[in-house]
């Protein structure tokens, strides 16, 4: 038997990177492509033309449709953004009080006359006109916010809208949450409905999402409810609500509800944002509003709701992050080819920083002493050591319920346990870092391993993600709370049943190579150059359920069992001429037969 090794000495520099601001990630570099990067590339202000070959008078039939807000009609049109032309979409007035506006908002349904036609991985986008926000800045803002906490929300782009070659604004251009943002978000499909105060959804409970708010309050609510929320996520969605004084949101309106089928738990998605940073910027408490009397009255969820608000206090409002969002949103708006002005955000910038204060005096009111919350490890420490992107039944490790998923392996290059818990997130998407997240407490132990499946079925047995690993390019991620980036890898289109692993194990550059599933990634077995051309060990049953034999001239030594990946799993040493191999799994392997003769032979065997 030949073993070869894959020797480099070129170490793997890991740097602590804190994520200011998502939209500025994507000059990191190897950077991939995802849905929605070109519409939603927030660097420019973008330019989208509609055009009408019925309707010379489009614009103002979209004023006229104001006045129907619940029978208003799509018009086809073609759309050209960035000088890309997309034929046969719709577009409509959309919004009741903001609509009622010079600058009227519209939603684009790009497949509403061409079934399943998508533009950049979108269906449906949304061209908002910023009612009430003389900064045209709190939509974009507040998305943002939901999503460095871990909520998801839409993405969002500045861009000069023209209708039949008229100029009509600047507008935020925002991502429609749809099935195609649950489909990027989540593990399932699932259901998803808008709050809205005309449109409410009803649970099993036989209430709305939190009871009937024009007849009871939220804390008349079954407790049992809570068994059915996201809690963790939900607590950051009501504390970034109330922070930033959204008044025109939950509970009353203008917010989703997603449940996953999967999960058995519902999930509050954010919409809706211009009502925001206004008013008294020291009024009100860190008490819940709302009549949320059950979570500060019970004080298992009151200790969990301060611990969040207490994380949030220390990366959420960053002066670095806010500072370059609201800078890079002036200076794009700034940009755009019309002379439109824009209205300085000084105003903006010092509410934001007062409201920062107001929190962290909150808490302190409260008596609650905040621990640090930034990621306790050193760079190298925890890393992303090796994964699989693609591959079938009969080359892939088998998960506990069957199947051959994607899967990712982490490794602890310290010589002490490191327990993960909900504070550690993983993504494959380098525009949403805090995709998903352990939601128990998982220890890898010293110089050890640990599996995650990729495969979305966050339902079965084990550890698996709410998304799939790209095939083609991608990237993948591990951050913690306060945005450290832990880890990353940005590959290439991956090959079937190959590994893209670190080599040395832990700390080595990436290659593509033989899986090693849960072990280390050195020394690599070879096989295929041992099976020699003139078999002179037979095996059989061959395939095998159970029992295998071995037949040949000389007494056995010793057998030792191969993963087709080359990885030792058993090695018997008695003599004898069988091995019993009911208990692995479903496959292809190896046997190394080793003779009292001193000879030795690699044979190939199937398990059925």
């Amino acid at each position: 038997m030949r073993l070869y090794y894959i020797i480099t000495h070129k170490k793997m520099m890991t740097s602590r990177i804190i994520l200011l601001a998502f939209s500025f990630i994507t000059y990191i570099s190897g950077f991939s492509q995802t849905k929605g990067d070109k519409l939603f590339d927030s660097t420019k202000i973008h330019e989208l033309r509609i055009t009408s070959k019925t309707d010379p008078n489009l614009y103002q039939t979209l004023q006229d449709d104001v006045d129907t807000p619940d029978d208003r009609p799509y018009y086809q049109v073609d759309m050209k953004f960035d000088g890309e032309k997309i034929e046969s979409v719709g577009i409509r007035t959309k919004g009741r009080s903001s609509a009622r506006r010079e600058q009227v908002p519209m939603k684009i349904d790009i497949n509403e006359f061409v079934p399943d036609q998508e533009f950049d991985g979108m269906k449906k986008i949304n061209l908002t006109n910023s009612y009430v926000d003389e900064f045209r800045q709190k939509d974009r803002i507040s998305y943002e916010l939901f999503r460095r906490a871990g909520v998801p929300a839409p993405r969002s782009s500045y861009v000069e809208v023209y209708v039949n070659d008229e100029f009509i604004n600047i507008y935020l251009l925002v991502q429609q949450i749809d099935k195609t943002f649950i489909k990027d978000h989540f593990a399932d499909a699932g259901s998803l409905s808008k709050y809205t105060s005309k449109h409410k959804r009803e649970l099993k409970y036989g209430l709305d999402v939190f009871g009937n708010f024009g007849d009871m309050h939220l804390g008349d609510i079954n407790p049992q409810l809570f068994q059915e929320v996201y809690f963790r996520d939900f607590l950051k969605f009501i504390v970034i609500n109330d922070v930033i004084k959204a008044v025109d949101n939950f509970p009353h309106t203008n917010y989703y509800t997603y449940y996953s089928e999967k999960s058995k738990l519902f999930h509050f998605l954010p919409w809706d944002y211009n009502f925001t940073f206004r008013g008294d910027v020291n009024a009100g408490t860190i008490q819940p509003r709302w009549q949320l009397d059950i979570i500060w009255n019970t004080p298992e969820y009151k200790k969990l709701y301060l611990e969040v608000a207490c994380e949030l206090s220390q990366y959420l409002f960053d002066t670095s992050f806010i500072e370059e969002l609201i800078s890079n949103n002036e200076a794009v708006m700034a940009s755009n080819s019309q002379g439109v002005t824009v209205t300085s955000a000084a105003e903006l910038r010092t509410w934001i920083d007062k409201r920062r204060g107001w929190l962290q005096d909150q808490l302190t009111i409260e008596g609650v002493s905040c621990r640090d919350y930034s990621y306790p490890l050193q760079p190298g420490d925890l890393v992303i050591n090796e994964f699989v992107a693609s591959s079938d039944n009969t080359g892939g490790i088998q998960e506990p319920d069957g199947g051959t998923p994607d899967w990712i392996e982490l490794y602890n290059n310290t010589n002490q346990d490191i327990v993960l818990d909900q504070h550690f997130y993983l993504s494959d998407d380098i525009d949403f870092p805090k995709k998903w997240n352990f939601i128990s407490e998982v220890t890898i132990p010293a110089n050890g391993y640990l599996i995650l499946w990729a495969d979305r079925d966050i339902h079965q047995q084990g550890i698996h993600t709410n998304f799939q690993i790209k095939k083609s390019r991608g990237n993948l991620l591990l951050v913690y709370e306060d945005l450290t980036i832990i880890d990353q890898v940005n590959y290439g289109a991956q090959e079937l049943n190959k590994a893209y692993a670190r080599v040395p194990n832990g700390t080595g550059d990436f290659m593509i190579q033989d899986p090693t599933f849960n072990t280390n990634n050195e020394p690599v077995l070879s096989i295929d150059d041992q099976i020699k051309d003139k078999v002179t060990i037979a095996l059989y049953p061959n395939p095998v359920k159970e029992t295998l034999k071995i037949s040949t001239t000389s007494k056995v030594k010793s057998l030792t069992l191969y993963s087709l990946m080359g990885q030792e799993l058993a090695q018997q040493t008695k003599v004898t001429e069988e091995m019993n191999v009911a208990s692995i799994p479903k496959g292809t392997y190896f046997i190394d037969v080793q003779t009292v003769d001193g000879n030795s032979e690699v044979v190939k065997f199937i398990k059925e």
